[in-house]
């Protein structure tokens, strides 16, 4: 120790290399001086065969030697001997530190090997998926299964010969019913293949095919799929689109076991988006001149849906939109009702306010006039929100060939996006029908505002208290 300590006083450089290859033996003896005094010697050897160098162990053994040396030497030689000790430690630490990085380097640097793609390994983050082929799959009001040869007529007459349903589509208009067998014979035939995925859909309510959903490619690599889908014209506006895809997409995700389900349409079609976004597909962006239909080149819009995405599709209230049945028509008073609007720390008013005169005219005898229509949120069989439309002398009326809106629903579904949803449905009829335009009335107060605003409704008059608003379709 005395030794080593003259070292350091003479002012000698001290290099790490040097010291651990000719002062080792020397700095060790000293160290095992000072150490046996106190500790058998049987303890330094067990520190000794466990270390590499004498660095390591001055670090494991330095606060007992400085203890020591506290008796030896003056209280500065005992500092000066901690602060080398720690700036060895600390030069040894930084220069590992420097080591590794120019290893790090150097190897970054170096060719990579490829491997060969036999030999690579796949990262199973999913189930594997299965071809289970084209099986039967119920929704609420639909049964999607196979094709047979007796769907031909239905799939003539109801779609494949309709050249609106066919307008952003890649194929033609049938020409025959014969044209549609033939096709049929094919599909029929390929049903063995267990990745072939086609379905037909039959509206429970009339036993008819009504339209087709399918996969148009399958990627099985990434365990991904592109669906396509068309529908009697018929049967537009009723939610059906949505509800058949959804029923798909739990079907390919939950049995066959895919990752990724995508769809797109002409950048002119929004409502096939909304079909899209109303399954629970997200938007993901458009690819600009990237598609070809019967109209020509297009920009392309994606939606998708991936595995991690369910989870929150699923916690969304699921719900259809369909037309008000007969037998339903009462139910418009109720909803009459929850539509008035009552600021807040106003008392409501009683429910036979609805039997008013002015209030009447927004259900009487519904469903007898032109320009009667309405639609309805249904969950789960039980109808929870309404839209109505008729041409009506109201507070929202423009001119006799313009319907006037009415909605609403229960409080427990409102700010869940349904209002909205049931808007847009009920503009996309009312535009299929060969309406101009549409008009409501607001209070000035009604959170709804917002809501008509983002539907595509503008103010063209107003007065004290409500806002006249008009949609042009």
């Amino acid at each position: 120790m005395i030794r080593w300590y003259i070292f350091l006083r003479e002012g000698r450089p001290v290099d790490l290399g040097i010291l651990d290859s000719n002062m080792e033996s020397l700095l060790e003896k000293d160290l095992f001086c000072l150490y046996k005094k106190t500790y058998p010697a049987a303890e330094y050897d067990s520190i000794r065969q466990s270390s590499d160098s004498v660095v390591e162990i001055w670090h494991i053994v330095g606060n007992r030697v400085a203890d020591l040396c506290r008796y030896e030497y003056p209280r500065q030689e005992e500092a000066d001997m901690r602060e080398f000790i720690q700036n060895l430690i600390n030069q040894k630490a930084q220069e590992q530190k420097n080591q590794k990085k120019s290893n790090r380097r150097a190897k970054e640097k170096e060719p990579k090997e490829i491997e060969p793609e036999s030999k690579r390994k796949r990262t199973k983050r999913f189930k594997l998926m299965k071809k289970t082929g084209t099986q039967t799959i119920e929704t609420q009001r639909l049964i999607l299964r196979r094709f047979r040869i007796e769907d031909a007529d239905d799939m003539f007459n109801n779609w494949a010969s309709d050249p609106e349903v066919t307008r952003f589509l890649t194929w033609a208009p049938h020409p025959s019913v014969e044209h549609t067998a033939s096709l049929l014979t094919e599909w029929i035939s390929d049903y063995d293949d267990g990745g072939y995925f086609n379905w037909v859909m039959e509206y429970k309510e009339t036993g008819r095919a009504v339209g087709n959903i399918s996969v148009v490619k399958l990627y099985e690599d990434i365990e991904a799929a592109d669906m396509g889908y068309c529908m009697s014209r018929a049967y537009w506006g009723r939610g059906l689109m949505s509800e058949a895809l959804r029923g798909v997409m739990d079907y390919l995700f939950d049995v066959v076991g895919l990752n990724r389900v995508a769809a797109c349409h002409d950048v002119d079609n929004p409502g096939s988006g909304r079909v899209m976004d109303k399954a629970g597909m997200t938007r993901e962006g458009i690819l600009r001149q990237a598609g070809k239909n019967n109209l020509g080149v297009h920009d392309v819009v994606w939606h998708a849906t991936i595995r991690g995405d369910r989870k929150r599709t699923r916690d969304c209230l699921p719900y259809i939109i369909r037309k008000l049945r007969t037998d339903e028509t009462p139910l418009l008073k109720d909803f009459l009702y929850e539509a008035i609007f009552i600021p807040e720390g106003v008392e409501a008013p009683a429910r036979d306010i609805v039997e008013k005169p002015d209030l009447r005219v927004y259900t009487d005898d519904f469903g007898a006039h032109p320009g009667d229509n309405c639609l309805v949120a249904d969950v789960g069989g039980r109808v929870v929100g309404a839209v109505w439309t008729r041409i009506m002398n109201d507070y929202g009326h423009v001119d006799d060939s313009t319907p006037s809106f009415a909605i609403s629903l229960y409080r427990e579904y409102r700010g869940q996006g349904i209002g909205s949803q049931l808007m847009v449905e009920m503009l996309e009829l009312l535009k299929s029908q060969g309406y101009e335009r549409a008009s409501l009335a607001v209070q000035k107060a009604n959170y709804a505002v917002r809501m008509y605003k983002n539907t595509g409704f503008k103010t063209v008059d107003e007065n004290d208290e409500e806002y006249i608003m008009v949609c042009e379709l």
